[in-house]
């Protein structure tokens, strides 16, 4: 019998800015249009399986409510996901979020795990969340991971429902986002060097591809 393996994604967005004039559908800001798009790229081979398009204006936690989750599957997402009614149904499909903790991210530490420092781990910990609003849209615990970059030195602390994987494992599937973000970061330079999206109105006879885009579009691959 065929067992899936459990995958890793990461989770992240760009935006590409377009002229205001050729598309003021495209809402962002008040003298300036753009287009946000959203991607899932699987980190087994380094491509998208989804591609999400939205106005700039759409916030990226949005995306979450559009995707299907995987169970024992692994979503690596920045901090502009960070929505614990979110995460709480991310919990209840069997899947595991593992994000990077906001500077005003409040909670009780209730244990913490020993770690082996000369790997750059400060600490392994279980922790609540602190807040009626929090507590009631993510009532379970949640594991909080402390590691120093050997090579920047910066510090950063993980987030995640997963209480099984090494805590040095946490931190390096972190390292797999970048990947999404210079994958879309090039993306967007090459359509944003695309003159008919900047500065000029498609000529007769260019094909379909150059109009504006639809207002949302959401592909798998």
């Amino acid at each position: 019998m065929f067992h899936r393996q459990p995958a890793a994604y990461a989770l992240g967005s760009t935006t590409i800015d377009l002229c205001l004039s050729l598309f003021p559908w495209a809402t962002f800001r008040r003298a300036k249009a753009a287009i946000k798009l959203h991607t899932l790229l699987t980190l087994q081979g380094n491509f998208p399986t989804v591609i999400s398009v939205s106005t700039g204006s759409v916030h990226d936690v949005h995306l979450l409510d559009q995707l299907v989750w995987e169970a024992g599957s692994f979503y690596i997402m920045d901090r502009g996901y960070l929505d614990f009614a979110r995460w709480q149904r991310i919990h209840q499909c069997g899947a595991f979020f593992v994000t990077r903790a906001k500077q005003n991210f409040r909670c009780v530490r209730r244990y913490s795990r020993p770690v082996d420092k000369t790997t750059g781990l400060r600490f392994d910990q279980t922790v609540v969340l602190t807040g009626l609003d929090a507590q009631h849209n993510y009532p379970a615990p949640l594991r909080r991971v402390g590691y120093r970059d050997p090579e920047t030195g910066k510090m950063r602390i993980f987030l995640t429902h997963n209480f099984i994987v090494p805590a040095r494992t946490i931190a390096q599937l972190d390292r797999g986002r970048w990947q999404i973000e210079l994958s879309t970061s090039n993306g967007s330079s090459s359509i944003c060097a695309s003159k008919p999206f900047t500065a000029r109105r498609p000529t007769r006879g260019a094909p379909k591809s150059a109009v504006p885009l639809p207002f949302t579009c959401s592909s798998p691959f």
